[in-house]
């Protein structure tokens, strides 16, 4: 009910104003991948693209005020709401696990404004949300655990408590820094750096991306994905025949401050010695076609903590729909 009318308000914000919109349904689960309930274990968002290039004025007004924006560059604005589950390596132990990854929901919304050209992309992103019982991370999991006979999560009384959560990210791309034309196909490689500041998540990041499109004039973007990711707001054009995109890709981050391995901001609880450079490894494709787009991505994320015995692998699965 909380997700169905937060999305109804954001829809209605942006449809009095916008001709063209994309919506972007995105899942990650440690399931698409067959990899066990750990870790994160699961993040679920929507997202609302106002493409029309026209943007509101306080997203006018930010940008102009934004250092390392272009405010005469064409801009796009996104909405989204989302939430994620984190959960130690064993989900039925029911006491604390001081040496296994805290037990935490993180349920928020965010605005997203996205400008450039075709040489260079710059992604900015406001979230607010709720980390704690109140992120309803323990009905979500049992629900959801409940539909598909899967184990019960024992431990959620033992999650981080209750906090608001702030964050604002930055990235850059250049999306055509090196390319070749193959016949009626495209080969791109595009690097990008990036930041983000907040109680929930501070860190820097650097990293690149190598696509292949099989249409040369394609303009389709890569998936939107859970933050932490490589950069993507999931907006393509509507081709008329199967568009098909291969791509892979690497990140590396230099963690300040994970909430969710650091533990709450102002009050003692669960937390783990995290580690200070993460690598997200990932590949997968898009399908565009007309209106509608589906992706898969396979990400293996290095470990997180000290104590994890193994990487995480997980799937991000893409539905987007243009109206």
């Amino acid at each position: 009910m909380m997700f169905r009318l937060a999305f109804t308000l954001l829809w209605l914000s942006v449809a009095v104003q916008a001709r063209e919109q994309i919506l972007t349904l995105s899942s990650e689960n440690d399931f698409y991948t067959n990899s066990g309930d750990a870790y994160y274990t699961n993040g679920a968002r929507a997202a609302w693209l106002d493409a029309d290039f026209e943007p509101p004025w306080f997203a006018d007004w930010l940008v102009q005020r934004m250092p390392l924006m272009d405010a005469t560059a064409p801009m796009l604005v996104q909405y989204s709401i989302g939430q994620n589950l984190y959960t130690p390596s064993d989900i039925t132990i029911a006491t604390p696990q001081p040496h296994d990854r805290p037990w935490a929901a993180h349920l928020y919304a965010t605005m997203g404004i996205t400008e450039g050209t075709r040489d260079e992309v710059n992604d900015l992103e406001l979230s607010v949300g709720w980390v704690g019982p109140g992120a309803l991370g323990e009905p979500t999991q049992k629900l959801v655990h409940g539909w598909v006979n899967a184990r019960t999560p024992q431990g959620w009384d033992n999650q981080l408590k209750d906090e608001p959560a702030i964050n604002i990210a930055f990235q850059r791309r250049w999306p055509t820094w090196a390319g070749v034309t193959l016949a009626d196909s495209r080969v791109t490689l595009a690097p990008h750096v990036g930041a983000a500041l907040g109680n929930v998540d501070t860190h820097a990041a650097a990293g690149l991306t190598l696509r292949w499109d099989s249409d040369k004039d394609a303009v389709v973007d890569n998936p939107v994905r859970v933050r932490p990711s490589l950069p993507g707001t999931g907006y393509f054009q509507s081709p008329s025949h199967p568009v098909l995109t291969w791509f892979t890709g690497l990140e590396m981050r230099g963690v300040a401050r994970n909430l969710f391995l650091d533990g709450n901001t102002f009050a003692d609880g669960p937390h783990v010695d995290k580690k200070n450079l993460v690598a997200d490894v990932q590949a997968g494709f898009l399908l565009t076609y007309k209106r509608a787009q589906f992706g898969y991505t396979a990400v293996y994320r290095t470990p997180e903590f000290h104590g994890q015995k193994r990487g995480q692998v997980f799937g991000a699965i893409t539905v987007g729909v243009k109206f």
